[in-house]
């Protein structure tokens, strides 16, 4: 078991199962089908780790960036406001849930939610028409009253007052962007296009409440604001994409991160402690906002630039480090669940897609320089364009807005009470046959795993492949040799809050022996003459198996049956490379064919192994030197005739030497050396005095033959 495997397993009690059904249980689990013993190595196919789990097709499960594959959460799907998009969510302090819309700046009010409870087929009201276009944020008092902000008039209105409560910020203040209380239970509003961080000063008369102005970030929009769980608060703005901590008692902001061209849409404190802002630039996006404009709220028509999600240290003691980075735009951020479930939700646009970052992902000193999606978990995928607010409801849920029309869920923290994985289909490249399938997997009490098999010989699933296998068996999967093979596993449980963990999937598979592979092989023709040397021979082998091969190289003379070939390599020490070299003088001068076996035995049983042979071209061994005969004068006696002859190898060349000159070449009466028999003319004087000849003549092994002969005159 990995760690990751064992830190959440300590509450149980790890064991190695080696069964043939699947029940309740607890532990790591093998599911195996057994096979008769034949030999030769077992491979592999093994799928582990996120970008492995990614290739299969996921069914109410989802592949964490851990490299495990769980239940997937309980998301469940309720009833939305007429009038979207949602910009913010909140629950107020009698539990009942508000919506602040965009378009006509309403609020939208619901009843309270619970996990288990049944969730109204329309149950939102419009609470308060705040006279803006735009409700912004939203955020709930310590005495649990909700307060929204607005957009273009700059307005902050108390929705649970009855009647609703709304107070203006002074000019130049247009869109009030972000609420949040801080620990101390002031009310902080962020506000545009001067960047002016207010805060609501009370007074003993409520209607005579003032907003006073604290600290400021010019020519900026301060897009989002968070409490600071040390005290004060922090914003983030657009532009240059600022992040800003103003401590208590300050009027001064401490800059904690800024990033290019882009904005800061969403901020939260993280499971450990540290502060996670989201950025949401756009491609061409401006590098400030004009002092008389918002930024673009509408981003259906917009092209993410490159944005990330970055780890912050709040009191600056550290620097930035990017744990998520892609072609999105972050619009949601928030801290959800305790302990060891503790994670960080992202909600980004496009694809309406709800991200988990778990904290031995976030909080991990190390991170890759380029860090993308992959390295969170994909909890949910909303059929809109994206998640646009986030927000807890109690019982550990989050509420969750999405796209225009608005869609609204309830994240619940229980899981569903089945999923399915199920394989790509593998090749196994060679006819094969089932070993086991082997999970890493962790099963608390009452959860379930299932895994069946099927297989096939076409690359894609048909009517000729198996059915999927009974899960205790395998029968029918391993009843005849498969090429493909696909695996299924099923998940269960009857504990909401339990899931199975599945870490690696490995299934054990031995192909079916096939035959080796011989070509090529290559050496001299002829070889002979006086110092042939040694002969180099090689050949081209491979298995389909990749079995180790051995090899034995033979000898037979042409025309003589195989029984009579000699072996060259010892018998008890075949080669176990693609070559050998060899002395052809050990043999006597003939015509011969080298054949080589390469055999599989190292790897097989007797019988199932393969010998292949391959016979090689034929070899001249020419050690014989030519045959010179001189011949009579001509009658003129001004000329030698000689006849050269050779029994296997064409003659190269004649040459002559008179009294003991030098060597002379003559010529074939031909014209070409191109025979093992030729005939050559030696001119001679025949008024000379009598003469000593020596001839030479060289066949193509590089024999070399001689003759003397003496004029008579």
């Amino acid at each position: 078991m990995n760690r990751v495997a064992a830190d959440r397993a300590r509450r149980f009690v790890p064991r190695r199962w080696l069964c043939r059904g699947i029940g309740f249980g607890f532990g790591m689990m093998i599911l195996t089908h057994a096979i008769e013993a034949t030999g030769g190595d077992p491979r592999f196919w093994k799928t582990e780790q996120a970008s492995a789990w990614r290739t299969t097709r996921l069914e109410g499960v989802v592949a964490t960036a851990e490299g495990s594959v769980r239940l997937a959460p309980r998301i469940r799907r309720m009833s939305a406001p007429e009038e979207g998009p949602i910009w913010a969510l909140a629950v107020g302090g009698d539990g009942r849930v508000f919506a602040a819309t965009g378009s006509a700046g309403r609020v939208f009010v619901h009843p309270p939610v619970s996990v288990a409870g049944p969730l109204p087929e329309n149950g939102w009201t419009e609470t308060v028409e705040t006279g803006d276009l735009q409700a912004l944020d939203l955020a709930v008092g310590p005495d649990g009253t909700v307060w929204v902000g607005t957009g273009p008039h700059g307005k902050v209105v108390e929705v649970t007052a009855r009647p609703p409560r709304t107070e203006l910020i002074a000019p130049p203040v247009s869109y009030v962007w972000g609420l949040a209380f801080d620990k101390a239970g002031t009310l902080w509003a962020a506000t545009g296009p001067e960047g002016g961080l207010y805060r609501r000063v009370a007074d003993p008369l409520p209607e005579k409440a003032v907003w006073e102005k604290v600290a400021a970030l010019p020519r900026r929009h301060l897009l989002s604001i968070i409490a600071d769980p040390a005290g004060g608060v922090v914003v983030g703005t657009d532009g240059a994409g600022v992040v800003a901590r103003l401590a208590p008692g300050e009027s001064t902001f401490e800059i904690l991160h800024q990033a290019s061209r882009t904005e800061i849409h969403a901020l939260s404190f993280g499971p450990d402690g540290q502060l996670y802002a989201g950025t949401a630039g756009v491609e061409g996006g401006p590098t400030s906002s004009a002092a008389s404009s918002p930024p673009n709220t509408n981003t259906a028509d917009l092209n993410a630039a490159t944005n990330v999600v970055v780890q912050l240290d709040p009191q600056g003691r550290s620097a930035a480090r990017e744990r998520l980075k892609g072609s999105f735009l972050v619009h949601a951020l928030i801290q959800h669940g305790q302990g060891e479930d503790a994670a960080l939700l992202v909600g980004l646009r496009p694809e309406g897609r709800l991200l988990e970052l778990r904290p031995r992902t976030i909080g991990d000193s190390a991170t890759t320089s380029e860090p993308d999606p992959a390295s969170a978990t994909l909890l949910a995928r909303f059929d809109r364009e994206a998640v646009t607010a986030l927000t807890h409801a109690g019982e550990g849920a989050v509420l969750v807005a999405a796209g225009d029309p608005p869609l609204m869920a309830l994240l619940t923290p229980h899981h569903r009470q089945t999923g399915r994985i199920e394989s790509g289909v593998f090749d196994a490249k060679l006819p094969a046959r089932l070993g086991r399938v082997e999970l890493d997997a962790v099963q608390p009490e009452g959860t379930e795993i299932a895994v069946e098999v099927r297989v096939g010989r076409t690359a894609e699933p048909d009517a000729t492949w198996t059915a999927w296998s009974d899960p205790a068996t395998f029968a029918q999967a391993t009843t005849a040799p498969w090429r493909f093979l696909q695996w299924r596993l099923t998940l269960a449980t009857r504990d909401p809050s339990q899931t199975p963990q599945i870490h690696s999937v490995t299934v054990s598979y031995q192909t079916l022996n096939q035959p080796p592979a011989l070509e090529s092989l290559d050496h001299p023709r002829r070889v002979g003459g006086i110092n042939p040397g040694s002969l180099e021979l090689k050949w081209k082998a491979s298995d389909p198996n990749d079995d180790p091969l051995r090899f034995r190289v033979f000898l037979v003379r042409e025309g003589d049956p195989d029984s009579d070939a000699v072996e060259l390599t010892r018998r008890d020490a075949p080669l176990n490379e693609p070559k050998f070299t060899w002395d052809p003088a050990t043999v006597a001068s003939g015509r011969y064919r080298f054949r080589v076996t390469a055999d599989d035995r190292a790897a097989n049983p007797a019988a199932e192994a393969f010998e292949t042979v391959l016979v090689g071209p034929p070899l001249m061994i020419d050690f014989d030197a030519p045959l010179v005969q001189p011949q009579a004068q001509d009658t003129n006696r001004d000329a030698l005739r000689i006849v050269v002859r050779d029994a296997s190898s064409r003659i190269v060349g004649v040459e002559a030497a008179l009294d003991g000159g030098p060597w002379q070449p003559l010529f074939p009466t031909t014209g070409l050396y191109d025979r093992k028999t030729i005939e050559v003319v030696l001119p001679l004087d025949p008024h000379a005095p009598p003469r000593w000849v020596r001839l030479r003549a060289k066949d193509e092994a590089g024999n070399l033959g001689f003759a003397d002969w003496r004029s008579n005159h």
